[in-house]
């Protein structure tokens, strides 16, 4: 399968996805509607992959890079590295 259709396939399945990752908060009295994406990061990293061997031979080192930066910065469940007690 060339890029161009694996990369149609990854956005069928986060549209199909997508209606799952809805979270509401409180915002001023009002509750608002977002999507919570890191829901599917299995796939974004599907499509962030096909794109990073276009831009470097290494498309794992860019990988590796991109999700060790993600874990320095992302507050998730686990905590973070940065993250005060």
């Amino acid at each position: 399968m060339v890029d161009k259709s694996k990369l149609c396939a990854i956005f069928e399945k986060v549209k199909k996805e997508l209606p799952n990752t809805t979270q509401f908060k409180l915002n001023a009295g009002k509750y608002v509607g977002t999507f919570n994406t890191k829901k599917l990061w299995h796939l974004t990293d599907q499509s962030d992959y096909i794109f990073f061997k276009y831009m470097d031979t290494d498309a794992d080192s860019i990988q590796q890079m991109v999700e060790s930066h993600i874990a320095a910065c992302v507050l998730t469940d686990k905590g973070n590295s940065n993250e005060q007690e």
